[in-house]
């Protein structure tokens, strides 16, 4: 599933939402052309879209031509802050342990650069995302009161892997 969002809580709700459900998470730039996101979305076999709130003119061309080229049903899902019902208290959330999920499947897909050619995804298992995690926070030893100034694009290996995972795990 691709995800169009620049970090932030749409961010954080869309990346943790398509991991919960098994799928693999492609994190793409809200900044590049639609023949770009497009050839992401072809590499990926991505069957659908979440689109944060700042990308959604992006996100509704992506899908124009995503239906038009590659997959028909390709399927386009904003997302939406949820504001206007009654707050959800953490007691009340229950986490449940029927589904397990396959450490070894894909978990987030990273796209290189592309300077040596187009560019190249690297998927990640979700294993490597947890673990790498966990790992990182560990040696960092960071705790869940530290808060972290997150200045690096979402879509990059340093600003998911490293400073996103390991503080959101915390």
């Amino acid at each position: 599933v691709t995800l169009l969002a620049p970090g932030g809580y749409e961010f954080a709700v869309g990346i943790l939402a398509i991991l919960a459900l098994g799928a693999a998470a492609s994190a793409i730039s809200i900044v590049q052309p639609v023949h770009e996101t497009t050839y992401y979305v072809q590499k990926t076999k991505s069957v659908a879209v979440l689109v944060a709130s700042p990308a959604l003119e992006l996100g509704s061309a992506l899908v124009k031509e995503v239906r038009k080229s590659i997959n028909p049903d390709f399927v386009y899902m904003p997302i939406s802050v949820y504001r206007n019902g009654p707050s959800v208290s953490t007691a009340d959330i229950r986490i449940s342990s029927n589904r397990y999920l396959d450490p070894n499947g894909a978990g987030i897909v990273i796209f290189t650069s592309g300077t040596t050619g187009p560019p190249k995804g690297a998927v990640l298992r979700r294993a490597a995302v947890s673990d790498g995690a966990m790992s990182f926070a560990s040696q960092m030893q960071i705790s869940d009161g530290d808060v972290l100034l997150h200045l690096l694009p979402v879509h990059h290996a340093t600003g998911i892997w490293v400073s996103f995972f390991p503080f959101m795990i915390s």
